[in-house]
């Protein structure tokens, strides 16, 4: 519901925009039809992903697709550049952020940064004033460092996320063997598991088990952060386990220390 409520405010911004822009371009004739096909367009592509489109991967290209009617509507534009179309870029990046994980969003960041960069960019190769040149490069920059603000701001929600999610896990899994700390017999196959851990990747299973992460431990064992992310990794091998989460929940039980 909440995100249905910021796509209601996307595409009122959208549209207000559009409108700014195609006063500010003043088109007539065959550019004015385009500018209304091509930004009905981009509304419409916003509507389906949010009431038909399921499959993250045609989620994904959705997004691209926005990007890439936008990145027209810009070209067929008679100016350099249209700056209110440019806005829709930074728009469709701030949904872009709430839907898709963050890999891809690394991809569709990037591609976005070279299709908006595009008119900035010719426009610094063409102009022989040092006031849009500066111009340029200052738009340029702003839209990279949104990108990169907005990346972040997913990056610590999903690691907040993770903490959290493993503080849960801890919790109960504490409940559930406080009351049986004396009584835990530790299953031989598991056993077997365990032995095989060096004592270092002992002393990294029980830090997990703590909720610390890898930046913590390599500060409490004098370790890169390299070096702690492939012991962590011949853990999982070793103990046949995915994640953070079952490692710490098995550290427990196994009484890992």
């Amino acid at each position: 519901m909440e995100y249905k409520k910021g796509v209601l405010v996307k595409l009122v911004a959208s549209i207000l925009i559009l409108i700014f822009a195609l006063n500010f371009e003043k088109a007539l004739g065959f550019r004015f039809y385009y500018f209304i096909i091509l930004g009905a367009g981009y509304l419409l592509v916003t509507l389906l992903r949010v009431f038909i489109l399921k499959n993250k991967l045609y989620i994904f290209i959705s997004f691209f697709l926005e990007i890439l009617i936008i990145f027209i509507i810009e070209n067929i534009s008679r100016y350099i550049i249209n700056y209110p179309i440019h806005l829709l870029y930074i728009i469709t990046f701030i949904e872009a952020v709430v839907l898709l994980k963050r890999k891809r969003l690394i991809y569709f960041g990037a591609s976005m940064f070279i299709l908006s960069s595009y008119k900035f960019v010719s426009q610094i190769v063409l102009s022989r004033s040092y006031s849009k040149i500066g111009e340029s490069v200052f738009f340029i920059l702003v839209t990279f460092f949104i990108i990169l603000i907005m990346y972040l701001l997913k990056y610590i929600q999903k690691e907040k996320e993770n903490t959290e999610l493993v503080y849960e896990e801890l919790k109960i899994a504490y409940d559930n063997l406080k009351d049986e700390q004396g009584k835990i017999k530790i299953n031989p196959e598991e056993k077997e598991k365990i032995h095989s851990l060096t004592d270092r990747e002992r002393e990294i299973c029980s830090l997990i088990a703590q909720g610390k992460n890898n930046k913590e431990i390599s500060k409490e064992l004098y370790l890169s952060e390299g070096t702690v992310k492939n012991h962590i990794t011949n853990i999982f091998n070793k103990l046949e386990l995915r994640d953070r989460t079952q490692l710490a929940v098995y550290s427990l039980k196994n009484k890992i220390n």
